[in-house]
Parts: C-alpha cells; structure tokens; sequence
C-alpha cells in the first residue's frame, strides 16, 4: 500500500484531470460531442465484445457496486436533480426516436424483463424432485400464495393477492345470480357428521353416478400410455340421452331409471348399478329431485301423458330465427 502522502498526491492528480476533462467537454460544440461520444461507444462495444463471461459478471458487479456507494451518499437535492436529468436524458431519446427504434427497446425491455423472471424461477427448477427439510417451503413467496381473503367489489368472488382483478365477472360487465343453499337433505347430506352424512360425502362422486340422466360421448378419445387418469377428446362432446325406456333383457339405466316401476324399484335398481351406495340414503336424494328438479318433473310428465306414437324430430338445418345456427 503506497504510503498517505503519495496516495493524497495520486487523488490530487486525478482530481485535476478530472476537472479538465469537464472544462474541456463543457466547450465542446455539438459535433465534437457527437463525434466523441459515437468513438466511446464503438471502443466501449468493441472492447465488451472481447470479454468473456467472468470479465462480464465481474464488470457489471463493479458496475453496481459503485452505483451503490454512489447513490447512497447523494444528499437529497443531488438524487432530485439526478432523477430529473436522467427523465429527461430517456424523454429526448424517446422522442427522436423512429418507429424501428422503438419496436426495438420495447422488445428489448419486454425481453429483459422475462429474463428477470425466468431467473428467479429457473433456481426452482426441479426442486421438487430435491425436498429437503432444512428448507422452509412455506416462507417462500413465490409458493406461498396465502388464502383466498380477496373480494370482488361487483360478484364477492374470492381470489388470491397475486390473482388481477376482473378476472371474475370483468369488473361487472357478467352478473350472474347468487348462489341459493341446496334444499335439504341434499344440504344436511353436505354439511353434518353423523354416519350417512359422512359416507355420502366419502362417496359423493358414486351417488351422483346414480342420479345422472345422459351418459357422455364423442367423436373420438385419445387415450395415452400408462397411468392416465385424463384423457383427451377429438371431434365433438356428447351427452347421449337414449331412449325413456329400456331395450329388451336390458337393464334400465340413466334417465331410464326415472320410469321404472314404483319408487322402491327405482331405489333397488340405482344402489344395483353403483355399488357402495346406501338406499336410505338413495331414497333422500331421488325424492328431492322429483320435488325439485324441473328436469325429472318434465320427463315425468312427457311418459305419463304423451300418445306413445309421439315423435320428437330435430333438424340441423332449422334454427330460430334470429338464433346462432348451433343454438
């Protein structure tokens, strides 16, 4: 280390060139400032092109660092006077620019700004498959994405802090009508704990099963290889409604069901056709959808009093007028 007075001495020099450096350019004309800058950015890319990664990361630390020590020891006058020059300095730019310039830094700030994600998320990658317990998963804000405490002002959808607004009902632009409480016992069924409650709940999935009307089809599935609890449709979606009554030596299924016999019939056949399900329990439900359903209403009423050489014909090419052709 050179000893106080030859490194006062090195500060002193530097100073002054500084200080030259300044008077110098503050008596340059428009063109000489021109033409200097346009050969310090041409040695400047000229000599960055030559560096290698490390020299880079090394030069943009040095960058940062120094910014730092800068910026923190600016009074506040100093950083006003600062930030108004550099908005400035970015508005003249700005404007003389032409449209092929433009494009350009927009797209080189969307860029590096997917580069700032992507960065944080590319640490992440494959951290599943790489748990560890020393980790605190749960302090991570980027997977910690809290509850669901968010209200819509227009519809009360609840949504996530990181979740943009709108997404919803469009700021209000949908109005869709409030949710009503399913009547009981489908409610009761739902919501409490004794034991047919609980095994409904546990097997909810099967007893909606029981009460299905259509049965789905389409043009074509595509099934993948190995474990694939998905699969993927081509073509159309179908709900294949059949006919109200079975064919012979078949058993009554889906909508059919709703015409069998009397109602401990209909019980006995559902609870056949889907194991592990409950008649009492089948029993609350089937007469709750002949009380509410206006669909089971309507078709009940269609077999009890329609003439049974009744035909229901649809043509594709007949639509209402003033209706989509797919209504």
């Amino acid at each position: 280390m050179a000893p106080p007075r030859k490194r006062k001495f090195a500060r002193s020099i530097q100073r002054r060139e500084r200080e030259g450096i300044a008077a110098s350019r503050a008596n340059e004309s428009s063109k000489l400032c021109q033409q200097r800058q346009l050969a310090d950015s041409e040695r400047t890319a000229a000599s960055r092109a030559c560096e290698t990664e490390d020299e880079r990361y090394s030069r943009q630390a040095a960058n940062a660092q120094r910014m730092t020590i800068a910026r923190a020891s600016e009074t506040v006058e100093e950083r006003c006077r600062r930030q108004a020059a550099d908005a400035q300095r970015t508005a003249t730019a700005r404007a003389s620019e032409n449209t092929e310039e433009r494009c350009r830094r927009q797209a080189a700030g969307a860029q590096r700004i997917s580069n700032v994600r992507y960065e944080v998320w590319r640490q992440k990658e494959n951290s599943a498959f790489q748990y560890s317990s020393n980790i605190c998963y749960e302090s991570d804000p980027l997977i910690a994405i809290g509850r669901m405490t968010l209200e819509c002002n227009f519809c009360q959808a609840l949504r996530w802090k990181g979740e943009s607004p709108g997404m919803c009902c469009s700021n209000g632009k949908f109005r869709l009508h409030s949710l009503q409480a399913p009547p009981k016992p489908l409610y009761t069924l739902l919501t409490a704990d004794y034991s047919d409650a609980v095994h409904f709940q546990d097997n909810v999935r099967k007893y909606n099963a029981c009460f299905q009307m259509t049965s789905f089809g389409s043009t074509k599935e595509i099934r993948e290889a190995g474990f694939m609890p998905t699969f993927k449709v081509q073509g159309q979606v179908y709900h294949r409604i059949g006919s109200l009554q079975p064919l012979r030596n078949e058993e009554p299924k889906f909508l059919q069901i709703y015409f069998v016999g009397d109602k401990d019939k209909q019980i006995e056949q559902r609870c056949r056709n889907i194991s592990n399900t409950r008649p009492s329990i089948a029993s609350q439900i089937q007469d709750m959808l002949h009380q509410h359903n206006s669909y089971v209403q309507g078709f009940k009423y269609a077999m009890e009093k329609m003439s049974p050489e009744l035909k229901v014909v649809i043509y594709a090419d007949k639509t209402p007028s003033g209706q989509h052709e797919r209504r």
